[in-house]
């Protein structure tokens, strides 16, 4: 299952991706339970240090989130390590960033349950049509190859790539045009304000600079006319 969700800089993707693992993991013996593929091994993609950042969350909230303990026991594992994390249930985690080798990772003979690409583009990426098109390149025969080749496909792998659209040939740009990915665009404004005359007025008391106060002032304005 491929999805691709859009979301401006600061909607807390490193959150849900930390998130989507953890629950990945607590619930790995519920899915076998029901009769599912286990959800065992989980690669993290990420431009740089993205990925290990991701990882070092989850590693961090299973150590220390009491509700999490209470719920589900100690899942600290015997492998522990910003390279590499394989919890109690027996759960592997590999964080990988763009450079690094990724086509044909697995675990002792296992593909990926679940892959999550995240902000594997910066500004400086998107800026060549060449560099576009090798990033393109990668990620179709690199990334979407984690699954295996089409006769190893599990129909049981879930890709997420979220991200920040950076261009409209960027590689999160494009799979949001492919109809084989679920999922759209979160935008950082819902609506837009039809009371642009009292923002006009909040901007000129928050840049009044005779106003020591200014902020306070813009401030109490707003609260004073807020919706």
């Amino acid at each position: 299952v491929l999805h691709a969700v859009a979301a401006p800089r600061g909607g807390g993707k490193t959150t849900i991706h930390t998130i989507c693992i953890l629950h990945h993991v607590v619930y790995k013996e519920f899915s076998e339970l029901l009769g599912l593929p286990p959800n065992d091994f989980i690669v993290v993609v990420g431009e740089t240090d993205g990925a290990y950042d991701i990882v070092d969350n989850v590693r961090a909230n299973l150590e220390t989130n009491d509700a999490l303990i209470a719920d589900f026991g100690n899942l600290v594992g015997p492998t522990w390590g910003r390279e590499r994390t394989r919890t109690a249930n027996n759960c592997y985690i590999l964080p990988r960033s763009r450079n690094s080798r990724i086509r044909g990772l697995n675990d002792l003979g296992r593909r990926p349950a679940l892959v999550i690409v995240s902000d594997v583009q910066k500004g400086r990426d998107v800026e060549s049509p060449l560099i576009r098109e090798k990033d393109w390149r990668w990620y179709t025969s690199d990334v979407r190859r984690l699954e295996g080749n089409e006769e190893e496909t599990q129909a049981s792998m879930n890709m997420l790539i979220e991200g920040t659209v950076l261009h409209e040939d960027a590689i999160l740009a494009k799979c949001l045009k492919n109809p084989a990915y679920s999922g759209g665009k979160y935008p950082a404004v819902n609506e837009w304000s039809d009371r642009n005359d009292l923002w006009d007025k909040w901007k000129s008391l928050y840049t009044d600079l005779a106003d020591e106060n200014r902020r306070g002032t813009a401030l109490e304005f707003y609260y004073t006319h807020k919706a």
